[in-house]
């Protein structure tokens, strides 16, 4: 982090921390003390896709999880009454005895 604020503090310009960054009161202190303007995440999110909405229920955010995409089809009910599907024929295919 040492690097970031350096950068911005000489350019002028917003800058980004990234790398090692795990925990996410690590990367809340990052934005807290200033050393950076944004966190980019890599490695821990390829780990765990969910850690950004972790991180906000860690740090005390009210952040709604999404909803699960339902299974299909919804209910056992809905199974094809056939397994020929219109518009298709089927080829039965009969082989030479060995």
């Amino acid at each position: 982090m040492p690097f970031a604020r350096t950068v911005g503090e000489g350019a002028a310009l917003p800058v980004s921390a990234v790398g090692l960054i795990t925990a996410p009161e690590q990367a809340d202190r990052i934005l807290v003390d200033r050393s950076a303007d944004a966190i980019m995440l890599a490695r821990e999110v390829l780990r765990n896709p969910t850690w950004p909405l972790l991180a906000a229920h860690v740090l005390g955010d009210d952040v709604p999880w999404p909803k699960q995409v339902p299974a299909w089809p919804p209910t056992p009910s809905l199974k094809p009454s056939s397994t020929e599907h219109p518009g298709i024929r089927r080829k039965t295919m009969r082989f030479p005895p060995i």
